[in-house]
């Protein structure tokens, strides 16, 4: 009962936090927006809906908490093909210590594909091109506060460049994960509280809740996220386990991007042992789709 009037506590906090975090009335004036995208393959295909799943070492971007969960080191690596000519990759690495202490490290690295230099002189275009970049290195922190309760807290460093400018900035996360109350996960996690050259960046709150079941063949996750740039959003997504080694993924989000209308993910996920390959179709209304693809390796 304590770690639960703990989490609650912090919870109540969250949701009283609302008025800062939820609304339009800084739509359109943050920095770094694409820290918004979401990492990994399994999320995606879940409609980004794992504030409270968090159990591989993607843990690391949607709420760093969870990586208590990884009882051996795991090495997750993604390639997303994303829209228009954009795509992105990243790396997460966890690694437990001490009982209780988890160590993990990310790094993200977005590339807007090769654009030709123009000038008010060359409208058409000087024949000189350039690659607009942007990255994060995340290091990561999380440890067992209470048997079933988890706090854990991510260092980011920001970089994003066009052409020959550049800037930096900083951001922290702070996440909590309340494991199997009642056979239930629950989490809380705000994400880029910080800034880039004086914009703040996208910050965002969210709770989560997951819960298994068939015999754990099926997981189940929703998730409520209130970004301090747009409107409130909903997730909702799970995973069946079709066998020992085949998982099917599905799940929605009411999340726009750029106004999209939301999106909508499926994926399938091959387990082999300690290696696990997995791939997610995500849709973004009239902006396209987009096709992910990653490995997970525990050792």
């Amino acid at each position: 009962m304590a770690s639960l009037r703990l989490f609650a506590s912090l919870v109540l906090i969250g949701v009283l936090a609302f008025p800062v975090f939820a609304g339009n009335a800084n739509t359109g004036t943050v920095g770094g927006t694409f820290l918004k995208l979401g990492s990994g393959v399994r999320a995606p295909a879940m409609g980004e809906a794992f504030t409270a799943v968090v159990d591989d070492a993607t843990a690391i971007f949607w709420n760093p908490a969870g990586i208590t969960q990884l009882n051996s080191k795991e090495l997750s690596m993604t390639h997303n093909v994303w829209l228009i000519d954009t795509s992105y990759s990243t790396m997460h690495y966890v690694q437990p210590l001490l009982p209780g202490h988890t160590l993990g490290a990310s790094i993200f690295y977005l590339s807007y594909g090769n654009m030709m230099e123009t000038t008010a002189v060359s409208r058409e275009g000087t024949g000189r091109v350039f690659s607009p970049s942007a990255a994060v290195a995340t290091v990561s922190y999380a440890l067992k506060i209470l048997e079933n309760l988890s706090l854990g807290t991510n260092l980011k460093f920001i970089n994003q460049s066009i052409d020959r400018y550049g800037e930096n900035g900083n951001a922290l996360d702070v996440g909590l994960l309340l494991s199997d109350f009642k056979g239930m996960n629950m989490g809380l996690v705000v994400q880029n509280i910080g800034s880039m050259s004086g914009t703040t960046l996208p910050q965002n709150l969210k709770l989560g809740i997951s819960k298994r079941f068939l015999d754990q063949k099926l997981l189940a996750a929703f998730d409520v996220g209130l970004p301090i740039d747009s409107s409130v959003f909903l997730s909702l997504g799970g995973e069946y386990q079709l066998n020992d080694f085949l998982v099917v993924r599905a799940g929605g989000s009411t999340k726009a991007e750029e106004g999209s209308g939301g999106n909508f993910g499926i994926g399938l996920g091959l387990n082999l042992s300690r290696f696990a390959v997995d791939y997610a179709y995500v849709t973004y209304g009239d902006l396209g789709i987009a096709h992910r693809v990653g490995l997970r390796l525990q050792f």
